[in-house]
């Protein structure tokens, strides 16, 4: 298998209906994890997508998903090992296909691993115990990661086995690199932050 993609539907993330599990979650009409199960499928790069899921949560996504996308519950198919393998967080439901591709270009030009990234753009403060600000630390290198995160064959195994849990998700493993993250792949995990989404959603406006 070329490229496997993951989609890690078990995140505590924020929900509109407690009731229903967070990738359910609807935006612009769609739930969060249909718009991420899209955007993999339409990068043209992706060739299996798997949505890892909670035992409680596995009929629920899986009536919602796109053709081609199959959901287990939290643990991934460790019975291939791909030559890419990317683990994606269901609450980046807006990332775009050109970020997708990047990571794997990135990974078959020989990165090991990589992770899309920001920079960070918000003034960072150092505080002590009695939240007191101690300093400023240099914003020059620190980055706010994004997902999807993509690793080489080298690495997919030993990712998969760390993927292998009941609340699995996209870990940030040794001598990642960096490619240039997209505004639009901001994490939705608030009402506030859903509330951003749906207005850009609908307005068409892209980061």
């Amino acid at each position: 298998m070329a490229v496997l993609a993951l989609v890690v539907a078990t995140v505590r993330a924020y929900s509109s209906d407690n009731a229903r599990p967070a990738a359910l979650t609807s935006l612009c009409g769609f739930p969060l994890v249909v718009h991420a199960v899209r955007g993999l499928r339409e990068s043209g790069v992706v060739d299996r997508i798997v949505v890892l899921a909670r035992p409680s949560e596995v009929d629920d996504i899986g009536a919602v998903l796109p053709a081609g996308a199959a959901v287990v519950v939290g643990r991934p198919p460790l019975d291939v090992e791909p030559e890419v393998l990317l683990a994606h967080d269901v609450t980046r439901a807006r990332t775009p296909v050109e970020l997708v591709r990047r990571v794997v270009v990135a990974v078959r030009a020989g990165a090991d691993a990589v992770t899309p990234a920001l920079p960070c753009s918000d003034t960072v403060k150092r505080v002590d115990s009695a939240g007191l600000v101690i300093d400023t630390p240099d914003r020059t290198g620190l980055r706010v990661l994004q997902t999807p995160r993509g690793w080489s064959a080298n690495h997919a195994g030993p990712v998969l086995r760390m993927l292998d849990s009941a609340e699995p998700v996209v870990p940030v493993t040794d001598t990642m690199r960096v490619v240039p993250g997209h505004p639009d792949a901001r994490d939705i995990n608030s009402p506030f932050e859903l509330a951003v989404a749906e207005m850009i959603g609908s307005a068409g406006v892209t980061g």
